[in-house]
């Protein structure tokens, strides 16, 4: 009777420390399932910030290229008025001079 209450008594203590075990893996498994979503959320954070400042970046760099675009076209504008002026006075003399002439 005695080694059948103390096998009782093992087997007892052996579910106790599996059903302990289980619990704690369980435990584990959450907290790790709550790790990898809150690295997720911030892997998801920092990307976006990321793609925020690339784009800010960009918005930045294009404005400055528009700038100087604009810059560029209006000295050119200028040039191609300049020569062209001389051309057009260049011919109106031609012209003034043949119909006097």
């Amino acid at each position: 009777m005695q080694v059948i209450k103390l096998i009782k008594e093992a087997e007892t203590q052996a579910r106790q420390t599996v059903d302990a075990a289980k619990a704690e893996t369980l435990k584990m498994i959450e907290a790790a399932k709550q790790a990898r979503t809150q690295k997720l959320l911030e892997a998801e954070q920092q990307r976006n910030d990321m793609i925020a400042a690339a784009v800010s970046k960009a918005n930045d760099q294009g404005k400055e290229e528009v700038e100087t675009l604009k810059a560029e076209g209006a000295e050119q504008r200028k040039i191609l008025k300049e020569n062209a002026r001389d051309k057009i006075d260049g011919c109106v003399g031609k012209v003034i001079d043949h119909l006097k002439g």
